[in-house]
């Protein structure tokens, strides 16, 4: 029986080695809350408490902060003339303004000191940037100056207050006003002035292809220095071509404008009086015509054009030199005259002229300054009967 008994315990502890039994969760944090519990009221020295520590330090800093505003709150208010005591001396505003007038100027050292204090150069300027030819006003600023001396930076000076220069040539100028007080002393202050190049606007009329006919004018752009161009040519229309050709609707007077523009930004402005087309002055002269057997010995000379039908002239007068040939068809020469009121009247050595083609040569220059060279082959008609007389 009792070795039943040892075995059955035997048994039972092997049985009881493979459990483990342990507190559930709520019990758990009952024990965790009272070790807490235990910990926050312990006084004990060898622990550090973290949040008695934080109340320690607060009500400490209260108390500090409670006892200044006490402090203050006990200050009896006083006149508000009194602003300084020390040394159980009261002190007035009026005082301290009075001291305050004596530490600046009581003597000739002190005047000094704030004089050096004070004494500050200084001007202003409308642009330091700008195209020649740049007029720039200068503005002074500066403080407890007594007198002014300008260097514009080309070597020019002035003893103005308030200067006027003008900057003619491009570059960078390195303007320096110094001035001085009454006692001597001296400020200077700096200024760049930049001066950009301007471009030259200029321009003609090619007459030599400008057809007066056509009223086509070409223009001749001679500007230095630029990059873009505008062409007004005064008839309300424009171009922006370097260089440019244009047709105007009548013959008359305009004023063409030409505008230069750099790359810089700067430009410049050139005009032309356009006389060029004020008339047609271009010659024409007929193909054929009829020589008068009775007109022998006026040598060609006529008054007004288109009432001289037997004399061979141009039809249109406008010329300011002038010189017209005529040829027979071997190239000889039989008539010439530099005189354009005097035409040819078909007769050759005091004889008339044998019927057919000649040519003519006539050159000259317009009264606008065009040059003309003009060929052609007139016929000369002679009917039977001049040779009765």
């Amino acid at each position: 029986m009792g070795l039943q008994s040892q075995e059955l315990e035997t048994l039972f502890r092997k049985l009881s080695e493979r459990y483990r039994l342990s507190p559930s969760s709520k019990i758990l944090r009952r024990l965790r809350f009272r070790l807490w519990k235990s910990e926050f009221f312990s006084f004990s020295l060898r622990k550090v408490n973290f949040i008695y520590s934080v109340v320690f330090v607060g009500g400490v800093a209260t108390g500090v902060f409670c006892l200044q505003k006490s402090d203050k709150g006990n200050i009896s208010p006083v006149d508000e003339s009194v602003v300084v005591m020390e040394a159980n001396n009261i002190v007035t505003k009026e005082e301290i303004f009075a001291e305050t007038e004596k530490a600046i100027v009581p003597n000739e050292d002190n005047r000094e000191v704030a004089s050096e204090i004070m004494l500050m150069a200084m001007f202003e300027v409308e642009t330091i940037r700008g195209c020649a030819p740049l007029h720039v006003e200068f503005s002074d600023k500066s403080v407890m100056a007594d007198s002014w001396q300008w260097d514009f930076g080309t070597g020019d000076r002035s003893g103005k207050q308030h200067p006027e220069y003008t900057y003619r040539n491009p570059g960078r100028y390195k303007v320096a006003l110094r001035v001085k007080d009454k006692m001597g002393h001296e400020d200077v202050y700096y200024q760049e002035i930049v001066v950009l190049r301007r471009p030259v606007a200029s321009l003609d009329i090619d007459e030599d292809n400008s057809e007066i006919a056509e009223r086509k004018i070409v223009f001749k752009n001679t500007s230095e220095g630029a990059s873009k161009y505008l062409w007004d040519f005064g008839d309300h229309k424009q171009s922006e071509a370097q260089q440019a050709s244009h047709v105007y609707d009548d013959f008359g007077i305009y004023n063409v404008k030409l505008i230069a523009k750099s790359s810089n930004g700067c430009f410049d402005t050139a005009m032309l009086v356009n006389k060029f087309i004020d008339q047609n002055y271009e010659l024409s002269f007929p193909q054929s015509f009829k020589p008068s057997p009775f007109e022998r010995s006026n040598n060609g000379f006529y008054e007004n054009a288109g009432n001289e039908a037997f004399i061979f002239y141009p039809i249109n007068m406008g010329a300011r030199e002038y010189n017209l040939a005529i040829y027979t068809s071997n190239g000889n020469k039989i008539f010439e005259t530099t005189n354009i009121k005097q035409g040819w009247n078909g007769y050759f050595g005091g004889s008339l002229a044998p019927g057919g083609y000649y040519t003519y040569i006539a050159k000259g220059v317009y009264p606008n300054g065009k040059r003309f060279e003009l060929k052609g082959k007139v016929k000369v008609i002679i009917e039977d009967y001049y040779y009765k007389f």
